[in-house]
């Protein structure tokens, strides 16, 4: 990221030093919202491991864990209540 902007690694931390994350929670914040929005949205076949790795989520676990902390519900729920709601079968 901080090649990305052209910016020291120490730089970078210290602009996120106000926001009482690192960088690397930021990051993953991020990317679990954005794993969110994919579970949302997902048609077909696609599965919770397909929207995880296309994150860089490697360990399901992990991914599990930390989704159902940063949103309070599991991964599969969100892509179920997606598929739901695009179908019309939502009962809920």
């Amino acid at each position: 990221m901080a090649e990305a902007f052209d910016i020291s690694v120490r730089t970078l931390h210290l602009a996120h030093a106000g926001t009482g994350a690192t960088v690397g929670r930021w990051i993953r914040e991020r990317r679990l919202k954005a794993c969110n929005r994919d579970l949302s949205r997902a048609h077909g076949g696609t599965t919770v491991t397909d929207v995880a790795f296309r994150w860089g989520f490697s360990n399901m676990g992990h991914f599990s864990t930390a989704f159902k902390q940063a949103f309070g519900v599991t991964p599969s729920s969100v892509l179920l209540q997606g598929q739901h709601s695009r179908t019309g079968t939502d009962n809920g």
